[in-house]
């Protein structure tokens, strides 16, 4: 089942490079030495591209995985005791520092949300 999302997203399955190995030993039994380094060369390029390729993906996939909506629970749950911590210390008289944590919070989950969508 892998395998058919990596020839969805055209990364090389392990069959495929299997059968390219196969095909370059070949060709170098019927070449001979001569063409050796560059036939090892071409297929250890192509290996590490499609290494690239699958750890690619496999960021593309993990970002995607967390749910969006933690950043905003986690943003309340921290955000209470934040503006409880600051209306203590200052007095219930003071908006501006009691409610400082939540514009924080407020600009954080914006520019979250803003980076999810690329």
């Amino acid at each position: 089942m892998a395998e058919v999302e990596q020839e969805k997203k055209g990364v090389p399955t392990d069959a495929q490079l299997r059968r390219e190995l196969q095909a370059m030993v070949a060709a170098h039994q019927e070449l001979g030495e001569r063409f050796g380094t560059e036939l090892a060369d071409s297929f250890v390029e192509r290996l590490h591209a499609t290494i690239d390729q699958r750890i690619e993906a496999r960021i593309k996939n993990r970002k995607g995985s967390v749910s969006p909506l933690v950043l905003p629970v986690m943003s309340l749950i921290a955000g209470l005791p934040a503006m409880a911590i600051a209306g203590a210390f200052v007095g219930p008289f003071s908006s501006f520092v009691i409610f400082s944590p939540w514009i924080a919070i407020i600009i954080l989950n914006v520019i979250w949300a803003v980076n999810r969508r690329d």
